[in-house]
């Protein structure tokens, strides 16, 4: 899904009753828009201190948002999906998570995506990403190698 200018920072999150709940700072671009609180109850995201300027501009992004796969954000049914403005608050919140998590395993790791592979999925090699590597990779499986995760941190 493409987020446009907006990104999330200073994301703590924790498990609660109903899922996990979390806060977070919403940016565009370079500029504090919002905060964002889900206490993990099964309960909506509140948005605050949001200007009304900045709450329309929100949803409006959101709005245009073109159908996407449900696969695309993990969730088990198939087909094509409306994203609202809690599933594309949501959706900030894991990317910021998965990529907390992929820049600490790319340490250590070599991570890459085949075309057959699902898009919320990739694989690892428990050596560290070098030249060389990325050669074997490429060697081996050629054509379908879609991305190589490390080359993005």
């Amino acid at each position: 899904m493409d987020f446009g200018p907006y990104h999330v920072k200073n994301v703590r999150s924790w498990v609660g009753r109903s899922g996990y709940g979390f806060s977070a700072t919403l940016y565009n671009e370079k500029e504090k828009i919002a905060l964002l609180t889900n206490e993990g109850r099964g309960g909506a995201t509140f948005i605050e201190e949001i200007s009304p300027i900045e709450k329309d501009n929100l949803t409006s992004f959101v709005d245009n948002i073109p159908l996407i796969d449900a696969s695309e954000l993990g969730l088990p049914s198939s087909g094509e999906t409306k994203v609202g403005l809690e599933m594309f608050l949501g959706a900030l919140i894991d990317q910021w998570e998965t990529n907390k998590r992929i820049k600490r395993k790319v340490k250590t790791h070599t991570l890459f995506r085949l075309r057959e592979d699902p898009p919320t999925t990739y694989r690892t090699m428990r050596i560290p990403f070098s030249e060389h590597v990325r050669q074997m990779i490429l060697t081996k499986h050629g054509e379908s190698v879609t991305e190589i995760i490390n080359d993005r941190f």
